[in-house]
């Protein structure tokens, strides 16, 4: 029987495999048993607490993150001036942002579904955030091992649009406050109401914020200036689209190529979905993009009215503060008349057309019925110098200050007849005043002495009914700065107070005023003595469309009595007629006015009106010692020269739809009639040679008497104490 084998022992087995033995063995590694039970606790309880704490976190973020109302959101808008009409658009102003909020209903349908087609095609069905689409853009995010998609919805790119506290810095806290917010606000509003909200505040690129602003930006057609919201086709919603995407790319014009195939993707996407025929989508893609790449003009420079429109912006500064202005939104409605506009700028300009050479120019227009400048030329190119010498040159008045004290001596129950002396020359306390050329006249109403603007004729009823006087007389009538709202903060303010000293001189002009202030005050009398405070702004609209201030004339103040402004208005009529102002009539329709010229021919002015349209004008240099001589091949420029020639041509043009409505004739010429032995002592001539050491120049006494003998109180007028109609 055969032996069974030999099973070796395990010593054995170990010395032939070369084990070792005993001793020679090392130890067996420890068990890593309690190790892996740490490690699997620590996660089984950091998962929870990571959970607790991320579910802390958005819980507090959503407890006390406060979603604003649209009204407080600072969404910046562009602010539009209008003329007169409110129909035509003629500026803007951009303080900030170049934006114009618009009603969902205002924007076309498909408008509305290539935003969705672009950005967020599934809006309308799922809730504030998207998990399909999160998922769909990480997906492509790690193909492409970059970020090129962001996954957020349209309310939260409104979230990070529309709060600037949110942020735009690539952090979770960041993301979560978005999240949290979107969540929020469309429990708050509406789909529609969002879709609303993010339409006017996302950036299209070239400065355009919201959908109006772009399409006004990006398009425009031959026949119309400026396409809206409104106007928008199916190729140019999706451009626009498109563009959202990379604002500042798609917007230049060497990505247009790149620019036309995002806008059919769009339109093909839209065609996907059934927001667009397969036919109407072809003709879609066929089209050209249309883009009006050079930068249309924005902001008050470059509008028709710039000197006149900053006059407004200053107005809204001063009435609603700068910060409201800022935001902007507002439509404003302004007095102007784009017709009259455009022919102050051209009548002057044509006459005046060498900038560098001639004079500088001012004019107003202002209709005296309501106080509503209709034209202001304050200046030859606003973009190089923004000082409005309409409003803020005070400058001497001439002559036109003359018929102030005419309308005082009338209101203190003076004739318009009253005959005084017209010397060459006349000298009062030591002063001395002489006429126009050295011009002697001999004794001549006062109708005369105003229809040849006779000098010494004026110092002597100066005398007579005062200066103080006069010149609150002549602020009453307008004469004072009276554009509402003057600024606090603004270097330049509305309109500069005039300088009106109570001294002899100002019957000559001696009292500096501007050239709205002399359209303003003359205008008085063109409304048969009822003062209009002159005004810019008609009417004034938030971004909601509220009535924030509407101007509705007022009745305005008696100033002067009615037949003393008919006098008053027949007088100056023969100044035009066959006096100094005679290069102003206008053919078949009544003028009056008056010329204006200082000494030296320093300033020259001419003021003159029609029963419903007074235009006041200015010419000199900025300097005063630079005189108005050798201009256009004149020995020297009178008011009833080049500005009356610029009131000519401006007037026949201005004036030629308007009704030709003549003056109301005064119905009596009342009053005291003076004469040489009621009003002074007699006046003797001075010689026609020069006054030497030896032959000093005779003096001209004061009026001895300061009223006539008979007071005019007993007639039933008032004395030539101060009126009662003129202000303390």
């Amino acid at each position: 029987m055969a032996a069974p084998p030999i099973t070796p022992t395990r010593a054995a087995r170990h010395q032939q495999q070369g084990r070792p033995q005993g001793k020679e063995r090392k130890q067996a590694p420890p068990s890593r048993s309690r190790l892996r039970r740490v490690l699997r606790w620590t996660l089984w309880l950091a998962v929870p607490a990571v959970a607790v704490a991320a579910g802390t976190v958005i819980g507090l973020i959503y407890a006390f993150a406060r979603v604003p109302v649209p009204s407080e959101v600072p969404t910046a808008q562009t602010i539009v001036f209008l003329d007169e009409t409110g129909k035509h658009e003629i500026g803007t102003l951009s303080a900030q942002e170049n934006r114009r909020v618009v009603s969902l209903d205002q924007i076309p349908e498909d408008a509305r579904r290539a935003v969705l087609a672009a950005e967020d095609r599934d809006f309308y069905d799922h809730g504030a955030i998207s998990w399909r689409g999160l998922a769909r853009a990480s997906a492509a995010n790690l193909l492409r091992r970059r970020i090129s998609e962001g996954g957020s919805t349209i309310t939260q790119q409104y979230v990070k649009n529309a709060f600037p506290g949110v942020g735009r810095d690539r952090t979770l806290f960041r993301k979560l406050k978005e999240a949290v917010l979107a969540v929020k606000l469309e429990r708050k509003f509406s789909k529609d109401q969002i879709l609303e909200f993010y339409l006017n505040t996302v950036y299209f690129g070239r400065g355009a914020y919201g959908v109006d602003a772009a399409a006004r930006t990006y398009f425009s057609v031959p026949n119309k200036k400026k396409v809206t919201v409104e106007d928008l086709t199916p190729d140019q919603s999706a451009l626009l689209a498109g563009v959202i995407r990379s604002p500042e790319f798609y917007g230049k014009k060497e990505h247009a190529a790149s620019l036309k195939v995002r806008r059919d993707y769009i339109l093909q996407a839209m065609v996907d979905r059934g927001w667009l025929s397969a036919k109407e989508g072809r003709a879609a893609i066929q089209r050209k993009l249309g883009v009006s790449w050079t930068a249309k003009r924005q902001g008050i420079a470059n509008s028709r009215a710039p000197f006149f429109l900053e006059k407004v912006r200053q107005y809204l500064v001063a009435r609603y503060g700068a910060e409201a202005v800022n935001l902007g939104g507002l439509r404003v409605r302004t007095t102007l008349d784009m017709k009259m506009q455009d022919q102050a700028n051209q009548t002057v300009k044509r006459i005046l057309n060498d900038p560098k050479n001639d004079p500088k120019a001012a004019l107003v227009s202002i209709d005296p019925r309501n106080g509503a400048v209709r034209a202001m030329y304050g200046g030859w190119n606003f973009k190089t110098r923004q000082f409005n010498y309409a409003t803020n040159s005070i400058r001497q008045a001439g002559s036109t200050m003359k018929p102030f004290v005419l309308a005082q001596a009338l209101s203190d129950g003076y004739s318009v007849n009253s005959v005084y002396p017209g010397p060459a020359e006349l000298i009062v306390d030591g002063e001395d005043f002489t006429n126009y050329g050295d011009t002697p006249y001999g004794q001549m109403t006062l109708r005369d002495a105003t229809r040849l603007s006779v000098n010494t004729v004026y110092v002597q009823l100066m005398q007579l009914v005062k200066p103080d006087r006069v010149a609150k007389f002549a602020k009453a009538h307008g004469l004072a700065a009276e554009l509402a709202g003057q600024p606090v903060k603004d270097p330049r303010p509305l309109e500069d107070a005039p300088v009106l000293k109570p001294v002899l001189a100002l019957s000559l002009g001696s009292g500096d005023v501007t050239t709205l202030q002399l359209a303003s005050a003359f205008g008085t009398w063109a409304n048969r003595g009822i003062h209009q405070t002159p005004h810019l702004v008609e009417k004034v609209e938030d971004s909601r469309g509220r009535v924030l201030e509407e101007h509705r004339d007022p009745q305005g103040t008696q100033v002067i009595a009615q037949v003393h402004a008919d006098t008053m208005n027949m007088v100056l009529k023969s100044a035009v007629e066959n006096g100094t102002g005679n290069a102003a009539r206008l053919f078949g329709r009544e003028v009056a006015g008056k010329t204006g010229t200082t000494s030296d021919y320093t300033d020259a002015r001419f003021v003159g009106y029609t029963s419903d349209l007074v235009t006041s004008v200015w010419l000199g240099f900025d300097k005063p010692q630079q005189k108005l001589v050798g201009v256009r091949g004149l020995a020297g420029v009178s008011g009833g020269s080049l500005p009356a020639q610029i009131w000519h041509d401006f007037m026949d043009v201005a004036t030629r739809d308007r009704p030709n409505k003549p003056f109301v004739p005064p119905a009596e010429l009342g009053g005291v009639v003076l004469n040489s032995t009621t009003t002074a002592p007699p006046v003797t001539v001075p010689p026609t040679t020069q006054p030497g050491p030896q032959n000093p120049p005779p003096t001209f006494p004061s009026p001895t008497q300061p009223g006539p003998s008979v007071p005019p109180t007993s007639l039933g007028l008032p004395g030539p104490g101060p009126d009662p109609t003129t202000p303390a």
